[in-house]
């Protein structure tokens, strides 16, 4: 004869604490304070933040962020009495009164279960919407996707082909961040402005050219997979989308810097660069007429700039043929590259 499983009753004394079906879907994600935040709140809806926190022995700080975590999963809402904010908070569908639309830190509201469904079956748009979006991430949406979605939509009023288009570009970058990212970036979008598809489109077409060059710069420049620095990004920024370069302008400009030095430089390079745009070249070929124009007797010098072994090295500048420096920029040269010599024998 088999054990016999065992069965659990709980044990009711003073009351009951009310909770929401959606919450199984979240406690997974939460840890033991944030449960402990949730639990006290159903228990005492009534008392304050400050209150709460300190019964648990939390930090205000601690027990908002523990607060978020329960509104991005769409079963908190904080209440409005008055116009005026209060600390008093409710479950969503824990109780029959109208929920509660509020903004949480993302900058998009929180809808309870009771609106989704409503929003969802007032609009055919936004549920197809958000159908698309789980077939795109491959997954069964919980409550906060859905949430994050339906805000997009109703809130921010974009587009559903903007929702998708966006929700597609995000799960291809990075699905392992899920809607979060997609909520990230739809936010950042538009505070930016771009919030039609076409402008959508429009910037996500930059940003996979820009993505593209980017790593043909990377190879150029030997940097492999570190992160480039937010002036080295600048700088990839105005060659690209300031100037118009593409990489073969780049390259060329490349070439001649590290000819000139012996050393791979974004500054030499966004020099060059700097220096073409002021005079209007728009091409390699351009660059090499302009060097082959020149009288014989003014063709460029070689440049002596000093190697990593400490010796002199006369090197000529080329174009196809040459391309002359001025003065100023092959001073700077030449001095960054002292100034490197000398790290290099000072560890």
């Amino acid at each position: 004869m088999g054990a016999k499983k065992p069965m659990y009753k709980l044990i009711f004394k003073t009351g009951v604490i009310n909770l929401p079906k959606e919450v199984l879907e979240a406690v997974g994600r939460a840890d033991a304070k944030t449960l402990c935040v949730l639990l006290a709140v159903a228990a005492h809806p009534e008392k304050s933040a400050d209150s709460l926190a300190g019964e648990l022995g939390m930090s205000r700080n601690a027990f908002e962020k523990a607060v978020a975590f329960w509104q991005g999963a769409g079963i908190l809402n904080e209440e409005e009495k008055n116009g005026a904010e209060t600390e008093k908070r409710a479950l969503s569908g824990a109780s029959g009164s109208a929920p509660t639309v509020i903004r949480s830190s993302s900058s998009l509201p929180v809808y309870s279960s009771e609106e989704i469904a409503q929003i969802l079956t007032d609009r055919e748009d936004v549920s197809l919407v958000v159908k698309e979006c789980q077939n795109i991430y491959q997954k069964a949406f919980s409550s906060y996707d859905i949430n994050v979605i339906v805000a997009l939509m109703t809130y921010l009023d974009l587009d559903g082909e903007y929702v998708l288009s966006l929700a597609a570009s995000c799960a291809l970058s990075s699905k392992s961040k899920g809607l979060r990212y997609l909520q990230t970036m739809a936010v950042q979008y538009y505070d930016e402005g771009i919030r039609t598809p076409q402008q959508l489109h429009e910037t996500l077409r930059r940003r996979e050219a820009l993505k593209g060059v980017e790593g043909q710069i990377r190879v150029m420049f030997g940097i492999g997979t570190r992160s480039l620095t937010k002036k080295e990004t600048e700088m990839i920024t105005t060659w690209t989308e300031g100037y118009g370069y593409g990489i073969d302008m780049i390259r060329k400009a490349y070439e001649i810097g590290v000819n000139a030095s012996g050393v791979a430089s974004f500054p030499y390079t966004n020099a060059i660069l700097k220096r073409w745009y002021e005079e209007g070249y728009r091409t390699p070929e351009e660059v090499d007429r302009q060097a082959a124009a020149k009288p014989a007797e003014a063709a460029p010098k070689p440049v002596a700039s000093r190697g990593r072994n400490g010796r002199k090295v006369s090197q000529q500048l080329e174009g196809e043929s040459s391309f002359e420096l001025d003065d100023f920029l092959t001073a700077a040269i030449q001095r960054s590259s002292t100034s490197a010599d000398l790290k290099d024998d000072n560890p």
